[in-house]
């Protein structure tokens, strides 16, 4: 008997038409078993599927790789796991050859190989993969691995923009605006801003409303608004500006403490100056303000007493690129300034499973604060009872996945 592969597909040639025919139906069917079972996370069934036409059809081997990532064959194995990458890869599966990108970009199982990296994005990107564009782009815009290229960088942003990734469209957007790797063209970077914005990129909507205020000011509003409503300090920080000024709306003091208090909440310690300025006028207007209460005063006493010894060690850098991308966490808090976030740390007595870690931003290095690990949103719900009610009400349960997806290296 001899076998042929056509159209990912294995065909068996005997002397009868009818034999191929009916071979081919039943590797197709051991596709869509394998396809079907883990999509119905039956991932027992689906190793025992996947695993029997893995080595030639590139969906089964990506998910034998998913599978060892999550050790559905027992402990994970992440080892394992970049071996089928690796042979996804060569059978030509995009998301495969950019997850491998990953794993040699931050030495995930492998050896840290940035050549090894570029090299897999490449492959991802010949499959028109935005995620992989996206990636190499930045190692072009910051040389990592690679000389330094703002124009290599800037068309592979462009290319990723154009499949629809926002925060490449972002990216394009600041490069067309600045003139960086490209001639500056303030209307096709306006375009792009826009088209960020709209597909619900927090730090593009700020970016828009900043370009739009002395154009279209209630335009620029609602689009701070936005931003605002998706936890970005820096826009609560301008639109507590707007309504304590006065200038273009009604002044609004309580509107723009709420605003302001948000903003310290989430790190940007600069609110807290037009919080002082709010607290002083309305207690000079004769206001009675819950700033003041014995409890609020209280808390304020207490973090100010402690001197800035730290409690827990931030990561490395890349950590959360190497976490189980199907698992949750609890984000309790993120900010601009690592000191704030060990006085967030030390103000609630955390400990435990408590860990921050930074990233990069358009706005600048973050620092974010997790805690705990967890297989379920359920599973992490109810870990919450492990913390202090007043970290209860701040706390934002978010996939790993997520995270992975908007880390960057600062």
């Amino acid at each position: 008997m001899l076998t042929t592969k056509k159209s990912g597909v294995i065909s068996c040639i005997v002397g009868s038409g009818l034999f191929m025919l009916s071979c081919s139906v039943l590797a197709a069917g051991a596709k869509d078993s394998c396809i079907e079972q883990f999509a119905q996370t039956s991932y027992d069934a689906a190793f025992t599927s996947c695993s029997a036409i893995a080595a030639k059809d590139p969906d089964a081997a990506f998910i034998m790789a998913r599978l060892y990532l999550m050790g559905s064959a027992g402990k994970p194995d992440l080892g394992k796991s970049v071996e089928w990458l690796q042979r996804a890869t060569d059978l030509g599966h995009a998301e495969a050859a950019y997850n491998l990108g990953i794993a040699y970009q931050y030495g995930q199982s492998v050896n840290k190989d940035l050549t090894r990296a570029r090299d897999a994005y490449q492959r991802a990107i010949a499959g028109n993969n935005a995620k992989a564009m996206r990636n190499l782009a930045l190692m072009y815009e910051i040389g990592n691995g690679v000389k330094q290229d703002a124009a290599s960088a800037f068309q592979l942003y462009l290319q990723s923009a154009g499949l629809g990734l926002s925060d490449s469209q972002l990216k394009t957007a600041v490069m067309l605006l600045q003139g960086t790797g490209v001639v500056a063209d303030p209307v096709q970077g306006r375009y792009w801003l826009e088209k960020a914005a709209e597909s619900g990129d927090a730090d593009a909507q700020l970016q828009l409303a900043m370009l739009l205020a002395e154009i279209d000011f209630m335009a620029s509003l609602g689009w701070y608004e936005k931003s605002a409503e998706q936890d970005n300090p820096y826009a609560m920080h301008n639109l507590a500006l707007i309504y304590f000024q006065g200038e273009y709306l009604p002044q609004d003091t309580e509107l723009a403490l709420a605003y302001a208090r948000s903003s310290v909440r989430l790190g940007h310690r600069p609110s807290d100056d037009i919080v002082q300025a709010i607290v002083m006028e309305q207690k000079a207007a004769g206001q009675s303000l819950a700033a003041h209460t014995p409890a609020a005063q209280s808390a304020a006493n207490n973090t100010a007493k402690w001197q800035g010894d730290e409690t827990v060690a931030r990561l490395p850098d890349g950590w959360i690129m190497e976490q189980a991308a199907e698992r949750y966490v609890i984000q309790l808090n993120n900010g601009q300034h690592e000191n704030g976030i060990q006085k967030y740390i030390h103000k609630h007595d955390l400990s435990g499973p408590v860990h921050y870690y930074r990233t990069r931003r358009i706005a600048g290095i973050f620092y974010v604060l997790v805690y705990g690990e967890y297989d379920t949103v359920r599973a992490a719900k109810q870990a919450l009872q492990e913390l202090p009610p007043a970290v209860q009400k701040d706390h934002w349960i978010r996939s790993v996945a997520k995270l992975q997806d908007v880390y960057r290296q600062p």
